[in-house]
């Protein structure tokens, strides 16, 4: 149906999500080194902590070094510019950490840092779409489920080598967010970014 096109990302999100189909190992990356050293092009924030303290003023943002407590050395990016540090758990030591400092972080992580309540970028995506059942999708969307799986397997099915993509046009709707950035989170799940067969790199 026209104009559902959030819903169908989500629904092809929530069957990754379920059947673990989504590329783990590069959605931990939690720096561009990491994601290079391991032969990927691109890293995200999925690994991130997001401050999930209602009470905290920065709730439901992602968490900073001064949120966790950690002193932070100051980096700057080539223009000169101060980066900010962000936190994640580190995969090795199980503690938190910055993540200009950590190789792979934790996806699934919800507890506490510095006594604040958290859970990563990942969970809450999880979270996000599985606010809808199956059944539901393909109401909201006139895809059967059957479909909708048919869909989301063959689109993990082939690693990196699958490229989605949708701007311009589809942008111009009232929902044409959702239509484009559901594509940027279905590229990231499968880490095809900058790889060879799925996207290309672009501002």
């Amino acid at each position: 149906k026209p104009t559902t096109n959030g819903a169908l990302y989500a629904a092809i999100v929530q069957i990754m999500m379920r059947d673990k189909t989504y590329n783990a190992d590069v959605l931990s990356f939690p720096q561009q080194k990491a994601a290079e050293a391991a032969g990927y092009g691109a890293f995200t924030n999925a690994s991130y902590l997001v401050i999930t303290d209602e009470s905290h003023p920065n709730y439901r943002k992602l968490m900073r070094a001064a949120d966790a407590g950690i002193e932070a050395p100051e980096v700057k990016d080539k223009a000169g510019k101060p980066v900010e540090q962000y936190v994640v758990v580190d995969e090795s030591t199980g503690e938190p950490a910055l993540h200009s400092q950590c190789s792979q972080g934790v996806l699934e992580y919800e507890g506490e840092v510095n006594g604040v309540k958290v859970r990563t970028g990942f969970l809450l995506l999880k979270e996000t779409v599985s606010a809808y059942t199956m059944d539901e999708y393909a109401d909201i969307t006139g895809i059967s489920v059957d479909e909708l799986e048919r869909i989301a397997k063959e689109y993990t099915s082939h690693g990196v080598k699958t490229s989605i993509w949708a701007n311009g046009g589809s942008c111009i709707a009232v929902n044409g967010l959702d239509a484009s950035m559901g594509t940027v989170v279905l590229r990231a799940l499968i880490g095809s970014n900058q790889m060879t067969g799925g996207n290309v790199p672009y501002s």
